[in-house]
């Protein structure tokens, strides 16, 4: 064919082109001898009168069968991407809000898309929260938790040593304050008791606020400890731990017992005088109106008490003892009008102690 004849041909398919008018629904195709002719426009697409072609449903948009003229809009709750033939429902945990969607949304906090096909999300209702999008249900409030007001991401805690009975509470009403001496747990059920030495505990039982009134306790950053001179002991008749003091010559002990003792009181002069027994050093005494060791007469070797006549043997051979006195040291027996030396003894003389 020659160039002439080819262009002559291509001249007359472009005017029968031109002039070809489809009707709705259909689109000018060319035939396999490249004759140009009006077919049918196929599903997921529509035909455009202004220059009698088929084009492609736009997203958001369907058809169905064919030889359409016009696409249908997808219905909220629905999406469909270009050329479609039918629309997608929004599944579970997504929502399309309006029509001739091209995508869903996740669904945001706070809220829940619990079926397919949803055209708005659901707000978590009181006592529940949603702390992340795309949700297809709202989580209960755990115990000592509540939520009062709707839509939700987390929620509140019960105020201190309070706690809820039931999970899903709606309001800071339904947080019950514990009693004295105990707390509530973030993740426990009612309240638990603190520590012995405890009148009030936070967070954790041993974790205290205040101390039990007692001369022995004190309070030590967040702990109740024993003081100084006093131990820890359990108590089986109350059943509880207590602090009671060390014997009167022990700074620390384990027991009230002067052989429990760890350490000596030395500020009242108690000294180790023991296998752990703390006590008043040789030739001293402990004197209950000083409240501390105090030294006994020169004379003394031992004593009960601060005179000569309290002596626990004598402190010889600086002193004598005297015959039918037990605790009188003396330094010279002439001392007593009727007595003398003998044997390292004052004796009686019978003219003055018949």
């Amino acid at each position: 064919m020659s160039s002439n004849l080819y262009l002559i041909l291509l001249i007359i398919l472009l005017t029968l082109s031109l002039s070809l008018d489809c009707p709705a629904g259909r689109g000018i195709s060319t035939s396999s001898s490249g004759v140009p002719r009006c077919s049918n426009c196929r599903a997921g697409y529509y035909s455009d009168p202004t220059n009698n072609t088929c084009r492609c449903c736009s997203s958001g948009n369907y058809s169905v069968g064919t030889r359409n003229s016009v696409c249908s809009v997808c219905n909220a709750g629905h999406y469909s991407s270009s050329c479609a033939t039918s629309c997608t429902e929004c599944s579970k945990g997504t929502y399309a809000s309006k029509n001739g969607s091209e995508s869903c949304t996740a669904c945001p906090a706070g809220s829940a898309c619990p079926n397919v096909g949803m055209s708005n999300y659901e707000l978590c209702q009181e006592g529940t929260y949603n702390p992340s999008e795309g949700a297809t249900s709202c989580l209960e409030c755990k115990h000592n938790e509540y939520s009062a007001k709707k839509g939700r991401t987390k929620c509140s805690r019960c105020p201190r040593n309070t706690y809820t009975i039931t999970t899903g509470s709606k309001a800071i009403r339904d947080c019950i304050k514990c009693s004295v001496g105990s707390y509530s747990a973030s993740n426990g059920i009612g309240c638990i008791p603190c520590y012995d030495l405890c009148n009030a505990c936070e967070v954790s039982f041993h974790n205290c606020t205040d101390c039990i009134r007692g001369d022995g306790v004190v309070l030590d950053g967040n702990s109740c400890v024993c003081k100084e001179f006093y131990t820890l002991s359990y108590n089986e008749e109350i059943g509880k731990e207590e602090c009671i003091p060390c014997y009167k010559f022990c700074k620390i002990c384990d027991g009230p017992l002067a052989n429990q003792c760890d350490e000596c009181n030395e500020a009242i002069g108690a000294t180790m005088i023991g296998l752990r027994t703390c006590g008043c050093a040789p030739q001293s005494f402990y004197s209950e109106k000083q409240g501390r060791c105090v030294s006994c007469h020169l004379h003394c070797k031992d004593c009960n008490g601060s005179s000569n006549n309290d002596c626990i043997g004598c402190n010889t051979p600086y002193s004598y003892y005297v015959e039918n006195k037990p605790t009188l040291c003396v330094s010279s027996c002439y001392d007593i009008q009727g007595y003398y030396l003998k044997d390292d003894t004052c004796k009686g003389n019978l003219l003055f102690n018949s």
